[in-house]
C-alpha cells in the first residue's frame, strides 16, 4: 500500500472518529486546520458522507 493511501485512510479515520470535526481530527493529527483541509481536498475525501 502507498503511503499516500495510508495517509488517506488515517485521515479518515480520525475524522470519523471525531464525527468530521475538523477541528480536533486537525489537533490529533498535528497538522493545521488549512492543513486538513488541502488533504481532505487533494485526498477527495467527501466529510459527511458515507464513501
Amino acid at each position: 500500500m502507498a503511503l499516500d493511501e495510508v495517509e488517506r485512510q488515517h485521515i479518515k479515520a480520525v475524522l470519523k472518529r471525531t464525527g468530521f470535526h475538523k477541528s480536533r481530527t486537525a489537533e490529533i493529527l498535528g497538522i493545521s486546520r488549512k492543513t486538513l483541509d488541502r488533504k481532505i481536498v487533494e485526498f477527495g475525501l467527501n466529510i459527511g458522507r458515507a464513501e
